[in-house]
């Protein structure tokens, strides 16, 4: 499905193969706030292409590690 490191599938196509969607190992936030969510070396986002749900699906970068996520960015001190 990504044979040249991306890569467009339906979405129909990974729920039939039996992906599951609540599971992922990483995600990463471009500056777009677009997220992929990666399965490994593996990701993808959601995209909308000619009316149909699909996946974009990317292999990771090596770019990609210098992400820094961090979950108590905003959360308030009491």
């Amino acid at each position: 499905m990504c044979p040249h490191g991306k890569g467009t599938v339906r979405r129909s196509t990974v729920e039939e193969m039996g992906y599951n969607f609540k599971f992922f190992t990483s995600f990463y936030r471009t500056n777009k706030n677009k997220t992929y969510f990666f399965c490994y070396d593996l990701g993808y986002t959601p995209i909308i292409d000619y009316g149909k749900e699909k996946l974009l699906i990317v292999t990771w970068q090596d770019y990609m590690n210098d992400y820094q996520f961090n979950p108590w960015k905003g959360v308030s001190k009491q």
